[in-house]
């Protein structure tokens, strides 16, 4: 082989070809990569695709005309979308948890408490647990923060939590 057929520059139609190759290349690896990183999450994937993107949408830009980089965005923008409710769609839960299947929320019926007395086992301010008839409940103080130790009356039933009062010694 010639020496000089070596030194002598290339043919700039097939470096123009390898460079789409290579702005197409990239922009696909830096798809790739984002949706990947849907897969395998912590963020350094994502950055180097996206990394990726902006960088063949620059060489596209540069190199060749707005209508090859505009064509990059084009596709991103209707990619973007797609992959991310793609994404979402997979990573979110679609398991229910039926009666049927032994998942209950809560068995207990508070509403019998209401009335009852019991004693602060934490500070209420205004969430806390208290003790009523041996057993720690949570609770939720009516008005004012209330004191480990202090006794409470039960004044009403909110979800899972017992909206108590402070009772005075000479209350109870």
């Amino acid at each position: 082989m010639d020496l000089l057929a070596l030194l002598a520059p290339p043919d700039p139609l097939l470096l123009t070809q390898v460079s789409v190759v290579m702005i197409i290349l990239t922009f696909t690896c830096g798809m790739a990569l984002i949706l990947l990183e849907i897969f395998v999450p912590g963020m350094v994937i994502g950055l180097i695709g996206t990394g990726l993107l902006v960088s063949s949408i620059y060489w596209a830009f540069s190199e060749y005309s707005p209508l090859f980089g505009g064509t990059l965005v084009g596709i991103c923008m209707v990619l973007a979308p797609i992959a991310f409710f793609w994404g979402l769609n997979r990573l979110s839960h679609k398991q229910t948890m039926e009666v049927e299947e032994g998942y209950v929320s809560t068995s207990t019926d508070l509403t019998p408490l209401i009335g009852l007395t019991g004693t602060a086992t934490s500070p209420l301010r205004p969430s806390g647990k208290g003790e009523i008839k041996g057993q720690t409940m949570d609770l939720i103080s009516e008005g004012p923060f209330i004191s480990p130790g202090a006794r409470f009356e039960v004044v009403s039933v909110n979800g899972v939590y017992l909206v108590v009062r402070e009772v005075q010694a000479t209350d109870a």
